[in-house]
């Protein structure tokens, strides 16, 4: 794994010495999950802290923490939170490949849904308390003038293992994930039903999405 500072940590020697210090204890604690991992400095006045970033086997930024630089005194705390920056770095990636299958599938139904439409791929951003930021892959789906994109809000997420969201110019709407059945489904806003995932049921929510 290939460590760096960015140029706001190197310029502040001692700091940078302490970081460079840790190195053998965060190539330990993160393993091969990670190709490269970058330190950078949030330079607040008078209160700066740590970030810490990781990328995984495909170069995509993966998982981020923050650290206090007081955090890399102790051995031992540090080591454990690394080692839970790995573990949710692991549980992205396995999110992100869940993602992937899903994609696959409804590709072909964003292709076919009435009035004709095309999809285009982009990169999105996700925030979590768990992980800190990452990327994911979003699908954009063109009809006309009118834009829905499905995009992966989250895997911590209440009541189920995941959530991806289709939204455009006429409303949202939200997908879950069970890691239990390995399935999605659709929970209406006006009452707790599960409805699993077929293409009807995406074409109906597309339908709701693009309705403006």
């Amino acid at each position: 794994m290939q460590i760096n500072q960015d140029m706001t940590l190197k310029i502040d020697d001692a700091l940078s010495a302490e970081v460079t210090a840790k190195n053998p204890l965060l190539q330990t604690a993160i393993g091969p999950s990670a190709t490269e991992a970058t330190w950078e400095l949030n330079g607040e006045p008078g209160r700066p802290s740590l970030i810490l970033r990781l990328r995984d086997q495909q170069g995509r930024l993966s998982s981020s923490a923050t650290f206090a630089p007081a955090e890399l005194k102790n051995d031992s705390e540090l080591t454990t939170r690394l080692s839970d920056l790995r573990g949710a770095m692991l549980k992205v990636a396995e999110w992100r490949k869940t993602v992937e299958v899903l994609f696959a599938r409804i590709r072909p139904w964003c292709t076919s849904l009435p009035g004709g439409s095309s999809v285009k791929d982009r990169s999105g951003w996700v925030e979590e308390e768990q992980s800190g930021g990452y990327e994911v892959p979003e699908l954009v789906v063109i009809r006309g003038e009118a834009r829905m994109v499905i995009t992966p809000v989250g895997m911590w997420v209440m009541g189920a293992d995941g959530r991806v969201d289709l939204f455009g110019p006429g409303d949202r709407r939200v997908l879950h994930y069970s890691r239990i059945t390995d399935s999605w489904f659709h929970v209406p806003n006006d009452r707790y039903q599960e409805i699993p995932l077929t293409e009807a049921i995406f074409q109906e929510l597309s339908e709701a999405c693009f309705d403006d």
